[in-house]
């Protein structure tokens, strides 16, 4: 009577467990695109102002050589880093220089 008892007793109380012991439906995975080098990127209109072609890079950011240079070259050494383009110089001096390895 006591083993009986105490097996139905078992049963009852693990009859909650087994109702949250079911996995969820299977979604769909996510698609994950990993970029390694440079990209190009379509000229393009972006918030109201018009973005022209540029290199990317998913670390490096970008560079704005135009499509047939080509993309901007590897890294030469390990302790090399992206110098992205900027504006140097003031007044009349004031020039762009694209980015490059430093």
């Amino acid at each position: 009577m006591k083993s009986t008892l105490l097996l139905t007793t078992i049963c009852l109380l693990s009859a909650g467990c087994v109702a949250h012991a079911h996995t969820a439906p299977l979604s769909p995975a996510p698609t994950i695109e990993v970029t390694l080098g440079w990209v190009w990127i379509d000229a393009h209109l972006s918030h109201g102002h018009w973005t022209k072609g540029h290199w990317s890079h998913p670390h490096y950011g970008q560079s704005y050589k135009r499509f047939n240079q080509g993309p901007p070259p590897a890294r030469p050494h390990g302790a090399a880093h992206w110098a992205q383009g900027h504006w140097e110089g003031q007044g009349p001096h004031k020039r762009w220089v694209a980015g490059h390895w430093k």
